[in-house]
């Protein structure tokens, strides 16, 4: 995720001098936990599917923790949960670090106070958004009322008719019409301030530049959520490798120009232009087994003189290479 946000700052100029230098000018900026669905695109790829990797979970365990949240959160809120979550999220997600276990089990909004009227729905949602990417499940329902997954054993996990699935008669509150909005809301308390470290410096650089930033969005998204999982120091070493980002993306886009010339120079047999497009292509922009799906059997040797349609179909395959590359991360791209 740190990586993105530096291509980000590539794409619209900034060397690391420009990212680093000077006070950090947004200091009251409001920080959440970011929605379970965000639709908001980064290099051609919606947000939510860098937060919706793949990740073991214990069905079993889950909907135990699940249960006792939603009997004693509102009057006991303390019994199931602290200040780093749910206490016994580590059963339920066990491979997940203590502070990413917030991306998928919000700590509700209102602890230690209390919480509020919907943080059963919230929780309810995130347990069914867990199952239906990392489960075993039978059927997933949803609607604009309805968020659950059915369990192997029948049992339905999430927001039915507006409430939870369980314990009902306790968030009495229902969301009927609202659950796809509730799924694209930012989750947990909101925080305004800053911590004057590397996330918020770059996330105030991020708000100056915002209307050149495409998928300003998206960024704005990537670094709240590293300031969640503690992303401090891998966004610092992402920073020191501005230079060579900007570099390298440079490199690859000549040799994708150089690539598309020789596909189409006429000077050149198409053997000769096989083995050039190989010493070009592999291995800086694909890879070997890239280079024979998309272009050419990269082990086969090719006649001095390909049939037509072929030579086409490679012209075509490289120039696709090119017009990819630019489309996401050339100057006027998309981001």
């Amino acid at each position: 995720m740190a990586g993105l946000v530096i291509e980000a700052l590539v794409k619209i100029g900034l060397n690391q001098e420009e990212v680093l230098d000077g006070p950090i000018v947004h200091t009251n900026l409001p920080w959440q936990i970011p929605p379970l669905v965000n639709e908001a695109e980064i290099f051609g790829v919606p947000f939510s599917a860098y937060i919706d990797i793949p990740t073991f979970v214990n069905p079993e365990q889950l909907c135990l923790l699940w249960s006792d949240s939603l009997s004693f959160m509102r009057n006991k809120p303390d019994k199931v949960l602290t200040h780093a979550g749910y206490i016994n999220a580590s059963y339920a997600i066990p491979y997940v670090r203590t502070p990413e276990r917030q991306l998928h089990l919000s700590l509700p909004d209102g602890f230690p106070g209390g919480v509020t009227d919907y943080a059963g729905v919230t929780l309810s949602l995130e347990c069914a958004h867990l199952l239906k990417f990392n489960a075993r499940i039978k059927e997933f329902v949803e609607s604009e009322d309805d968020y659950f997954a059915i369990l192997e054993d029948g049992t339905e996990v999430g927001v039915k008719g507006g409430l939870p699935t369980l314990w009902a008669e306790e968030w009495d509150l229902p969301v009927n019409g609202m659950v796809q909005e509730m799924l694209r809301t930012p989750r947990g308390a909101v925080w305004e301030g800053c911590d004057y470290d590397i996330i918020a410096k770059l996330r105030s650089v991020a708000h100056e530049y915002r209307d050149k930033m495409r998928a300003f969005e998206a960024v704005d998204w990537c670094l709240q959520t590293l300031r969640v999982i503690g992303g401090a120091r891998e966004l610092l070493l992402a920073v020191r490798k501005i230079k060579a980002v900007s570099y390298a993306r440079a490199m690859r886009q000549r040799q994708l120009r150089e690539a598309v010339e020789i596909a189409n120079k006429v000077s050149l047999t198409d053997r000769q232009r096989l083995d050039a497009l190989k010493g070009i292509l592999v291995p800086e922009v694909i890879s070997t087994a890239q280079f024979s799906k998309l272009v050419y059997p990269y082990t086969k040797v090719p006649p001095p003189m390909l049939a037509d349609k072929v030579l086409f179909r490679i012209k075509e395959a490289v120039q696709k290479l090119h017009d990819d590359e630019m489309l996401i991360y050339g100057p006027k791209g998309t981001l």
